[in-house]
């Protein structure tokens, strides 16, 4: 007896649970947890249920890492105050970057591993990664044009985005051990970048 077909939305509204379901499996045991059998027992579902939406291990993840950059992104914004100065505006997503870290560090080191393909070879996930980007360059820009910052928009975004998780990195490898720490470089960083406040 073939299955029944499923419309677009109920599919996609399956992957999504399976996807969360992995996160949770992640969050709570790690990623060696993650595999299609731990999945479908946590769910209560036939062993072969999770391969209708993901081909292997290697999808999964890219679906985990997309959910985590989601998260990640919408953390981000959620600091936004649209009705401060452009400076100030990106000294919150700066410190929301950091503060997402610090609260969710194995999904910051799930969107953000060494060990997993670049995104530029996952057109949604950059997507996803490309949004926030933009966010902050726009923000940027309002920066530049108000002569509260100098130079290149896009680039300024860049230079955040590498300084926060530069210093974000050296604290989850436990390697600022020269008398500094996340919260004695971070504002003479941003300092540097855009002016102090």
């Amino acid at each position: 007896m073939p299955r029944p077909r499923h419309s677009k939305q109920t599919e996609q509204s399956a992957a999504a649970r399976l996807t969360q379901l992995a996160l949770d499996l992640y969050l709570e045991e790690g990623l060696a947890a993650v595999t299609f059998r731990k999945l479908a027992d946590r769910g209560g579902l036939s062993h072969t249920y999770p391969y209708r939406f993901f081909d292997n291990k290697a999808a999964l993840l890219l679906a985990l890492r997309t959910l985590s950059s989601q998260r990640f992104v919408a953390f981000v914004t959620a600091a936004d105050k649209p009705r401060r100065r452009p400076t100030d505006r990106l000294r919150l997503l700066a410190r929301a970057m950091v503060r997402f870290a610090l609260e969710h560090p194995a999904e910051y080191e799930l969107i953000f591993s060494l060990e997993e393909s670049s995104p530029d070879q996952f057109p949604e996930l950059l997507a996803v990664r490309q949004s926030l980007l933009e966010h902050v360059a726009g923000i940027a820009a309002q920066a530049v044009q108000r002569g509260d910052a100098d130079g290149d928009a896009d680039l300024l975004a860049q230079l955040l985005w590498a300084g926060v998780h530069g210093i974000v990195s050296l604290h989850m490898g436990r390697q600022l051990v020269h008398g500094r720490s996340v919260e004695t470089l971070l504002e003479p960083m941003l300092d540097r970048l855009i002016g102090a406040s």
